[in-house]
């Protein structure tokens, strides 16, 4: 061999090998490791999980962010709707003399806070698959890693189920005032 060649079969540091049982890295390890200083087989599992293990706690604090920025936006919208409701007691108040149920404008406030809620999800959907596809590109031109961000996960769906049921929770606030507003006290003029 010639020192082009040799140099050539150096290049090459290291390569993935998927394989499709545990048994095969059983198999693996004393046969390539036996061999010398040629060739050394690891398996990247108990390496990633030590790496990941490392970083669990700052997992768990974007995970705490979420539920605060969750219970926030529940919050924001339960301040937005109660704030309308008092302001348009004289139109409640008109809708229930043109013959609106209770029961009706209820589900209408109820309705709008689900909507509202609706919208975030949409709209936070639609900024993940931007960062995410940006992040995705980035990351695979960097490194030559591939990112699955738009796999499916169980989070796609409990998140805004969840989001959409805190929708609705802070809804009923508002909608049992719109409940109660009375016919007779907010029909007067108010200047």
């Amino acid at each position: 061999m010639d020192g082009h060649t040799k140099e050539k079969q150096n290049d090459v540091s290291a390569f993935l090998v998927k394989l499709r049982s545990k048994k095969g890295i059983v198999m693996l390890d004393p046969y390539f490791n036996i061999q010398g200083k040629e060739f050394t087989f690891a398996s990247i599992t108990p390496v990633m999980s030590r790496f990941f293990e490392k970083f669990s706690w700052f997992e768990k604090i974007l995970e705490l962010v979420a539920y605060l920025v969750g219970i926030a936006a529940a919050g924001s919208i339960l301040a937005l709707l109660y704030n309308i409701m008092n302001e348009k007691r004289r139109e409640i108040a008109i809708l229930r003399s043109l013959g609106a149920r209770r029961s009706t404008l209820m589900l209408m406030v109820i309705y709008q806070s689900t909507g509202i809620a609706l919208l975030g999800v949409v709209l936070s959907f639609a900024f993940y698959a931007i960062v995410a596809n940006a992040a995705e590109q980035i990351v695979r031109d960097q490194t030559g890693v591939v990112l699955q961000l738009f796999s499916y996960q169980p989070v796609f769906l409990w998140v805004p189920g969840g989001m959409l049921l805190l929708g609705i929770i802070s809804g009923l606030l508002p909608a049992i005032v719109a409940y109660q507003t009375e016919v007779s006290k907010n029909l007067t003029p108010s200047s």
